[in-house]
């Protein structure tokens, strides 16, 4: 008796748990927060969004093709990720600003501005977690066409639990 007792309990438990989760957006972002930081690595400086004029910086989106597309932060280049040939040439030769790099989360910006940093010796940022907080705080976006939208993509069905 005492385990099933036990066993209902928890299941209680997962269920309250996965109620307060969905329904209260600050749970969700806190636990998108924590998250993130556990999985980026800061091998480049970090910024957060609400302390930063993105007027500042050359914005760089190292997402793939397909997330530029559906939306960015207006103004940002779209670089690709250095998997492809041609990344080197979309990074601009001529920058006298910090460089400012983002993707989904701030995980594939940090180890490709890491490369870039050693390579062009630029000073450069990563936008610390991401488009998706970006979005958050309410920022515009553009999509392929350079109209406002307000949709960002989920890069994943577990990572667009977390974009709202």
């Amino acid at each position: 008796m005492k385990q099933k007792y036990k066993i209902t309990s928890i299941i209680t438990a997962f269920i309250c748990l996965v109620i307060v989760f969905y329904t209260i957006p600050t749970a969700r972002h806190w636990f998108y927060y924590k998250l993130t930081d556990l999985i980026v690595n800061e091998t480049i400086p970090n910024k957060e969004i609400k302390n930063i004029n993105l007027a500042d910086y050359l914005v760089l989106d190292c997402r793939e093709e397909e997330e530029y597309n559906i939306s960015h932060i207006p103004n940002s280049i779209w670089i690709g990720n250095n998997n492809d040939r041609l990344f080197w040439s979309r990074l601009p030769n001529d920058n006298i600003k910090p460089v400012l790099i983002y993707c989904s989360i701030g995980y594939r910006s940090a180890i490709i501005g890491q490369k870039i940093a050693d390579s062009l010796h630029y000073e450069i940022y990563n936008l610390k977690y991401g488009i998706f907080n970006y979005n958050h705080h309410k920022n515009p976006l553009r999509d392929s066409l350079g109209k406002p939208t307000k949709e960002v993509h989920p890069y994943s069905k577990f990572w667009g639990l977390f974009v709202y």
